[in-house]
């Protein structure tokens, strides 16, 4: 009888560790009265989502009025990424990684240059690895 219930509640225990894959498009304005980073002053939109350890995480900010920047920061609030340009050719933002650590990550969508105002598009996607 205890050994069926170490059991029931270690294998409820792994249900809840599982986190679902995402696919989030979000529409933002990075504008007037966002919130300041403490760094440069910028402004910046805030965005938050869950990974597993292992998963692939893949954040993309795209724009045609601003110039993106992406950070992402670790459960424990630590940068573990950081894009300001696709390519030589592509001012576009990108992040892609494997998640350190199962738990909380956020996603700082600001812009290069301080004082820039403006829409973009941003996607986040976790994947099972």
């Amino acid at each position: 009888m205890r050994k069926t219930s170490l059991l029931f509640a270690l294998a409820l225990a792994l249900v809840g560790c599982s986190v679902d894959p995402i696919d989030e498009t979000h529409a933002g304005s990075i504008a007037n009265g966002d919130t300041i980073l403490e760094q440069d002053g910028s402004l910046y939109d805030e965005y938050s989502f869950t990974a597993a350890e292992g998963m692939k995480i893949i954040i993309t900010m795209d724009s045609t009025e601003i110039d993106p920047y992406l950070i992402l920061l670790n459960p424990e609030g630590t940068k573990v990424g950081e894009n300001d340009d696709i390519a030589s050719d592509n001012r576009n933002a990108k992040i892609e990684m494997v998640a350190p650590a199962r738990g909380s990550y956020r996603v700082i969508a600001n812009t290069y240059e301080k004082g820039q105002l403006g829409a973009y598009s941003l996607r986040i996607q976790t994947l099972a690895q």
